[in-house]
């Protein structure tokens, strides 16, 4: 008889089965995994993809190379805006040119009265001449905006608010106010215009006023008194000739501006002594210290035109805007209709 070994099965040699991870401890996990991949694009959507617009390509001559965003470009911005003011968002866009190019730098505040207060601070300190380097402080409009204007370390730079952002433009080749006026316009920065789409309405055919309104030599005038100061520039583009627009620039460090309707305040008048009261106030509701819009006044009061043949001149007349009765800015006509 064959001597086959016998094998036989001993309980407590028994391999263990896999212990199972506990439950909790594989949930724990996915939460700590679930928080790490959305902190990741959090950070990412709030720091680029937010913060990068749709730039134009291109202004005028320029071409766009890079941008900055997140704390990169915050950092380079409070590091010529002032470190002491903060900024929710930023960006900065490169662009290329033929000799030194076009860099548009922009930090974005929580509204527009922060995007205000940041802009005065800055202005502020440059006045105070805490910033070494920064000369040549000016204050001009371009495209209804305004603009402060200065050399830092010699080379051209442009401040100016477009809602709640700060824009700071370094110019480094090309005509700076042709350029400046380029991106405004292609950053859309231009003050609003709701009725600017809207078709012209033609002119009644008894009208005499109907021809094209008359453009002044000299298209700004400005106002000063009480702290404030009142910049405003006929536009030589009207939407119609049954309408005159008027864009007006409020500036002040003192005066709470949104506390007036321009609409109440504001008259035009000819050299006749007749005068019309706006049709409408196209702007923001409020400002606090920097208040821009345009008042629209009718071309005609009664079916009579304000503007004709003869006319010599016409006025704004602006009353009881920090304490000052009266301002008047005139406009001389040397062209006829």
């Amino acid at each position: 008889m064959n001597n086959i070994p016998q094998t036989t099965s001993d309980p407590q040699t028994t391999p263990d089965k896999p212990k199972k991870k506990s439950t909790s401890m594989r949930y724990f996990q996915l939460v700590i995994l679930v928080g790490i991949v959305a902190a990741i694009y959090l950070s990412f959507n709030g720091n680029v993809l937010s913060t990068s617009p749709e730039l134009p390509a291109m202004i005028g001559s320029f071409t766009l190379s890079h941008v900055d965003t997140g704390d990169k470009a915050i950092g380079e911005i409070r590091g010529m805006f002032g470190e002491e003011i903060s900024y929710s968002k930023a960006f900065i866009a490169h662009y290329d040119g033929t000799a030194g190019g076009l860099t548009i730098r922009a930090g974005e505040k929580r509204d527009v009265a922060d995007a205000e207060g940041a802009i005065d601070a800055v202005v502020a300190g440059i006045q105070r001449g805490e910033k070494k380097g920064y000369t040549g402080l000016t204050r001009a409009t371009v495209e209804g905006r305004t603009v402060y204007s200065l050399k830092v370390n010699g080379m051209l730079n442009n401040l100016y608010q477009s809602g709640n952002k700060v824009m700071w433009v370094e110019i480094m080749e090309g005509d700076p106010s042709r350029v400046l006026a380029d991106v405004i316009r292609a950053f859309g920065d231009a003050p609003s215009r709701p009725n600017a789409a809207a078709p012209a309405q033609p002119a009644a055919a008894s009208s005499k006023g109907s021809a094209a309104l008359p453009v002044p030599k000299s298209q700004v005038q400005t106002n000063e008194g009480g702290s404030v100061t009142i910049e405003v520039t006929w536009e030589a583009q009207q939407p119609s000739s049954n309408s005159l627009r008027l864009a007006v620039i409020m500036d002040t460090h003192s005066v709470d501006l949104d506390k007036y309707d321009m609409k109440k305040t504001a008259a035009l008048r000819n050299d006749k002594g007749r005068q019309v009261a706006p049709a409408a106030w196209e702007g923001p509701p409020g400002g606090g210290h920097h208040r821009s819009g345009a008042l629209v006044f009718p071309a005609t009061d009664g079916g009579t035109p304000l503007i004709e043949p003869g006319t010599k001149y016409v006025e704004l007349v602006i009353r009881d805007v920090a304490s000052v009765k009266e301002r008047v800015l005139r406009w001389d006509l040397e062209s006829k209709l």
